[in-house]
């Protein structure tokens, strides 16, 4: 009886264990993601020649955590690294007030324009 109670008390706590260590490998893997994010948002470029070249990114990383405008190019980059972080679910990094993304093409730049 000593011993299926040992036993069972030993994998409660190998279980429990294998939880936290799943965990912090997800942590881990977000915290990579997170990184592979800002890199690719301050690499890339905000150029732009018309107001379609300009979108809106996602927003939940740290490096700009509400989001932001850049351009297609550099957008489509965020996306790939946005799906893997929604597949890892690692879930929004700082909460943030309402805004509008309005971009718009300013001097060769995307933008965020007021809304008329």
């Amino acid at each position: 009886m000593k011993i299926h109670v040992l036993l069972f008390i030993v994998c409660l706590s190998l279980f429990f264990i294998s939880c936290e260590s799943a965990e912090a490998k997800k942590k881990k893997q977000c915290d990579v993601l997170d990184k592979e994010f800002g890199k690719v948002l301050l690499a890339g470029s905000d150029e732009c020649k018309t107001d379609a070249d300009c979108v809106c990114y996602p927003a939940g990383y740290i490096v700009e955590p509400c989001g932001g405008i850049t351009n297609k190019t550099t957008d489509a980059a965020l996306r790939i690294i946005d799906k893997k972080s929604d597949a890892l679910g690692c879930g929004y990094r700082a909460m943030c007030g309402a805004w509008i993304c309005n971009p718009k093409c300013k001097n060769g730049l995307c933008a965020n324009a007021p809304r008329n």
